[in-house]
């Protein structure tokens, strides 16, 4: 699924990157933003660490679990119930 947030400032280089983001892209780039996208202006080094990249993969899917659920039901802010 390719993404954006209205109004945001993406680089170029993010914009025309033409990545499709999933986990496997998603991994690969939370690993090394810098090498992935070439001139982007992210300036974060990455998670080096496979098991952090993979528990923050899964607490996004959650994230995006729960509040397309909310979405559908009806809830107009698709935003996570609070805890």
């Amino acid at each position: 699924m390719m993404s954006s947030v209205p109004g945001f400032a993406y680089s170029d280089a993010m914009k025309y990157s033409g990545i499709v983001w999933d986990e496997e892209t998603l991994d690969r780039f939370l690993a090394d933003p810098l090498k992935r996208v070439l001139g982007t202006a992210m300036g974060y080094g990455g998670i080096k660490s496979s098991k952090e990249r993979a528990d923050l993969i899964a607490y996004l899917k959650a994230g995006r679990s729960e509040a397309c659920s909310r979405a559908s039901s009806g809830d107009p802010s698709g935003a996570p119930a609070p805890h």
